[in-house]
């Protein structure tokens, strides 16, 4: 199913703030993947546009509950401290979008934990003499490295999230 991408109008059912092409482009163009050009890639979008939706942004939706997404708001200026217009996405979002994508692309559910990162990796506490056993078998290779487009997404939204965005985690979104 084709994404419904949310232009800043409030449209009915949208999943996502930008399009799959250009979500193929920025891959290739900022990280030299290759990402297929399938209805998979959307379903990379739209993870990254659910665990968008749950930030703490700063302002109010533009149309309250009658929008699907985080975007549009109103009350928002940017980095510069220039107003964000009312029925505007900003080029970051869209942008920390097809990089939160890009991560999920390569940690498929990543962006929807079911636990934390603790428990997946603590496989023994001790409380007596305090001891602690890290499980790494269940690391993916090159997990922490991407890790880093998350950060990098995050910085691009930073001015856009209260408090700058700079106590959000990866599991700190909240579920819509």
């Amino acid at each position: 199913m084709a994404l419904i991408v949310e232009v800043g109008t409030g449209v009915p059912g949208a999943d996502s703030y930008g399009t799959r092409s250009a979500f193929i482009a920025h891959a290739a163009n900022y990280y030299g993947a290759s990402i297929p050009d399938t209805d998979a890639s959307d379903v990379h979008m739209r993870a990254a546009y659910a665990y968008m939706s749950g930030l703490p942004w700063k302002g109010k939706r533009t149309l309250g509950r009658g929008q699907t997404g985080a975007w549009p708001r109103t009350d928002v200026t940017d980095c510069d401290s220039i107003a964000i217009g009312v029925n505007e996405i900003p080029v970051e979002v869209i942008q920390a979008q097809y990089d939160l994508a890009y991560y999920e692309s390569l940690n498929p559910g990543a962006l929807s934990p079911s636990g934390s990162i603790r428990d997946a990796v603590v496989r023994m506490e001790r409380v007596d003499v305090i001891s602690v056993e890290y499980d790494t078998s269940r690391f993916v290779p090159g997990q922490d490295v991407t890790a880093v487009r998350v950060e990098a997404a995050m910085r691009l939204i930073s001015c856009f999230l209260r408090g700058g965005g700079r106590q959000v985690r990866m599991t700190d979104a909240v579920s819509v």
